[in-house]
């Protein structure tokens, strides 16, 4: 009878904190703002913070002689924008592979140029 009620008390306990991060994430999702900021670091060190506008072209240029060029673009997501990598001249080509994202906790990443570049989201207060 003992086991019964620890494992009924887990399942609960389990589902409660479910619920709690998909709430955190639907209120991070609906809080949002449209406006969104690119963020590229290269060696750790922010290369590059600005306002997103569609169909803009950011070149970067690496200390060691390398390239990245990324392209906004609009997309179907409720912020409008996507981030992709068309061009580098590093040779495994992973950054370009990584194809749109979307979301901010995904970064396109380069690592024989040491670039990374991100979205940043605005939240409601």
């Amino acid at each position: 009878m003992q086991k019964k009620n620890k494992n009924l008390y887990s399942i609960i306990l389990v589902a409660a904190l479910v619920v709690i991060a998909a709430g955190m994430l639907l209120f991070m999702k609906l809080t949002r703002k449209p406006g969104s900021t690119l963020i590229i670091t290269e060696n750790g060190q922010v290369v590059l913070e600005k306002e997103l506008k569609k169909g803009e072209m950011i070149k970067i240029d690496s200390e060691d002689d390398g390239y990245n060029i990324f392209e906004v673009i609009e997309t179907e997501e409720e912020s409008g924008f996507g981030l992709r990598c068309i061009e580098s001249n590093c040779p495994e080509q992973v950054c370009i592979m990584k194809g749109i994202v979307t979301l901010s906790d995904d970064p396109i990443v380069c690592l024989p140029h040491k670039v990374i570049a991100k979205l940043s989201y605005e939240y409601e207060d």
